[in-house]
């Protein structure tokens, strides 16, 4: 009875010793190193931390690498899914050079696709890094997939260990373990329940779309359509079908004019005979008959049939193949380019179509009714976007009010800044303004 109560004694031990070991490892694992704050247009976005054994620099980790855990914990109340997605490429097309962003552009595509999700407050985006599995990426708890490009993986640490971090605050502050104030802000940030729903049909998503090299593969570089090409073959049998029509009129007319040939022919002939023999009854009998030369049957009483297949009045029209320049499809590094600079010009009409209130002249008493659409050109100043200029496309205004609506425009200050990554070419984008924000006071207008 002794032993077995020892036994169990010390089988209880165990077990709380293992688990106390097991919480201990746990809580040393997810121990927060670096602790700073990714900000967009001086809001901050997401709490940038590390856990694990993070490197001290870029050139540390391609070294000796070791694993390590990136994760954004996100503080607005909302972060949209193109607003993130361009949050994230950029930082990646901006660390990396072309030629190192082919040597992973399929990886690069997988990434961005995991990563254009809405995020809300408190959600939790994490990459844990192995540098022997690769890169898996979960949202909440929920694994999205794993990309195992180590190139990809080196790329990634770049964006908060590379040469060009967000901010050198932010550099300094994701190199050393946060305060307690610091951490308790952090933690304080709990994931809403309700965003599980959505999360959980983007990971079906992923496993069925994102499973394999090879689906992801034809995603990136789909199969340039020729119709011209295929079309072509269809449109000769088209013309060739549509020509057998004009055929058979065309022999139809050419035997009416053979017959009426024939016709006026034997008529002819019948005139001709009657004269001849007119002048053999005036010619005297004295004299010799002339030999008679021998008949020659006339060339319009022979019936000359023409072969259906090659009409006389019509000829049948060569149809000459086009030859269709082949188009190459556009580069998964390309394409990330292009996306970025789509998701940079909707950023930019939003702000400019929000934030610009054109004022009417004093002189007009009624809120003008109607829409401008103007074409604007921007150009990197500064590292910060200037209107270059502004150009009517479409307007419903006289001209005084469309300079009111063109200088609206141009005081606009603090607009969103051109990401660095296409920050070396100018941007135009397209916005439609009216003047819904203004309200006649006793003697001025006031726009809000």
């Amino acid at each position: 009875m002794a032993k077995t109560l020892s036994y169990y004694l010390f089988y209880t031990i165990s077990l709380i010793f293992i688990s106390f070991v097991s919480q201990f490892a746990v809580a040393a694992e997810e121990k927060i190193t670096g602790l700073a704050i990714q900000e967009k247009l001086r809001v901050p976005v997401y709490y940038a931390a590390t856990s694990g054994y993070p490197p001290k620099s870029l050139a540390d980790y391609i070294n000796n690498p070791m694993p390590f855990k990136m994760e954004a914990r996100y503080i607005v109340d909302k972060f949209s899914a193109r607003r993130n997605n361009q949050l994230w490429l950029n930082a990646i097309l901006t660390s990396n050079s072309r030629d190192e962003l082919k040597t992973f552009e399929q990886a690069l595509l997988r990434f961005s696709k995991l990563i254009k999700t809405d995020m809300y407050k408190g959600d939790r985006l994490v990459f844990d890094l192995n540098p022997v599995k690769g890169t898996s990426v979960s949202i909440n708890g929920i694994n999205l997939g794993t990309i195992s490009d180590l190139n990809f993986q080196s790329a990634l640490v770049s964006i908060w260990f590379g040469s060009k971090q967000p901010s050198k605050k932010f550099a300094e502050q994701i190199r050393k373990a946060p305060s307690s104030s610091e951490l308790k802000a952090f933690n304080d940030l709990k994931v809403q329940s309700k965003n599980n729903v959505r999360l959980e049909r983007l990971q079906t998503a992923m496993l069925e779309t994102g499973s394999t090299t090879a689906e992801v593969v034809a995603v990136a570089t789909p199969k340039a359509k020729v119709p011209a090409v295929k079309s072509n073959s269809s449109n000769q049998n088209n013309t060739q079908q549509a020509q057998k029509k004009p055929i058979s009129e065309g022999d139809s007319q050419s035997t009416k004019q053979n017959e009426q040939a024939k016709v006026a022919q034997s008529a002819t002939n019948k005139t001709s005979k009657s004269s001849d023999s007119q002048q053999t009854t005036n010619q005297p009998q004295s004299q010799t008959p002339a030999k008679k030369a021998p008949e020659k049957t006339p060339v319009a009483n022979v019936k000359v049939e023409t072969p259906k297949s090659k009409p006389v009045t019509k000829q049948k029209p060569k149809v000459e193949k086009t030859q269709v320049a082949k188009v190459e499809p556009l580069s998964v590094v390309d394409q990330m380019f292009n996306s970025l600079r789509s998701d940079y010009r909707a950023e930019l009409k939003q702000y400019i179509e929000q934030n610009a209130r054109p004022v009417p002249p004093i002189r007009v008493r009624k809120k003008p009714k109607g829409e401008a659409t103007l074409r604007i050109t921007l150009v990197n100043k500064d590292n910060k976007p200037v209107v270059q200029d502004s150009t009517t496309l479409q307007s419903e205004f006289d001209d005084n009010l469309m300079e009111a609506v063109h200088s609206a425009v141009k005081r606009l200050k603090s607009m969103p800044p051109i990401p660095q990554a296409i920050a070396d070419s100018a941007i135009t984008v397209d916005v439609t303004l009216n003047f819904a924000k203004c309200k006649r006071s006793t003697s001025t207008w006031i726009c809000f």
